[in-house]
């Protein structure tokens, strides 16, 4: 079991597991490219010369695995729909709620993720957290195609050396505000995107009766 995969039920552990491992290379992807373009400015401050295309590249690659992601909500919904999915009847049930506390006060997930996707996941089922995962990934994958579009058109300052100094001295062609716009929506996202699998794990544990996740059940000695 992943990181951070859903569980609502053995069944679908498959293509949940798929989304979650797309959603990590869409965000692999990103980070990649920040190191890209980290890399151009240290070039850049050795009185090299480098490329933007290593950039772009990455996130031209980040967005393929947004959409591949996308994809596997559609897979995993249109699973739900031929198999009749239900939320499991523990949705309800007190215990998430002070699991959610107890996680929070822990460090594990920031509360205000758990309290968002409990609230929807209560509200609209499950159903409902997935067409939350799609409008947000929807606006990653713009986001991405915007930064992308605006790096492809400074490979002529690269090649200049000037990279560093559009960003230092904020001149025409600086991206550092559709940088963050970006990062920002990810890291709302993966916060999201983790305390929903977290509740959809303590929902699973709850009704296979195996404790939840800080309380898991005591195993039974064979002697």
């Amino acid at each position: 079991m992943g990181g951070r995969n859903h569980q609502p039920c053995n069944k679908y552990l498959e293509n949940s597991t798929r989304l979650s491992r797309s959603v990590s290379q869409a965000n692999l992807m990103l980070e990649h490219s920040n190191i890209a373009l980290e890399d151009v400015i240290l070039a850049e401050l050795r009185g090299d010369k480098s490329t933007m295309r290593t950039v772009q590249h990455y996130l031209l690659a980040s967005g393929d695995y947004v959409r591949q992601a996308l994809a596997d909500i559609t897979a995993l919904a249109n699973q739900m729909n031929v198999l009749g999915y239900t939320d499991l009847p523990e949705i309800n049930d007190p215990r998430v709620s002070y699991e959610g506390g107890e996680l929070s006060d822990r460090g594990i997930v920031l509360c205000r993720s758990w309290v968002k996707m409990y609230d929807l996941w209560r509200e609209k089922t499950f159903y409902g957290v997935l067409d939350y995962f799609t409008t947000a990934l929807l606006e990653i994958e713009r986001d991405t195609m915007t930064l992308a579009k605006k790096i492809s058109g400074l490979q002529d300052h690269a090649e200049d050396g000037k990279i560093h100094t559009i960003l230092e001295s904020n001149m025409d062609g600086n991206f550092k505000v559709e940088f963050a716009k970006l990062y920002t929506s990810w890291n709302t996202f993966l916060s999201d995107f983790m305390a929903s699998s977290l509740i959809s794990t303590t929902i699973w544990y709850l009704n296979e009766t195996v404790g939840t996740l800080l309380n898991p059940k005591t195993k039974v000695s064979v002697q």
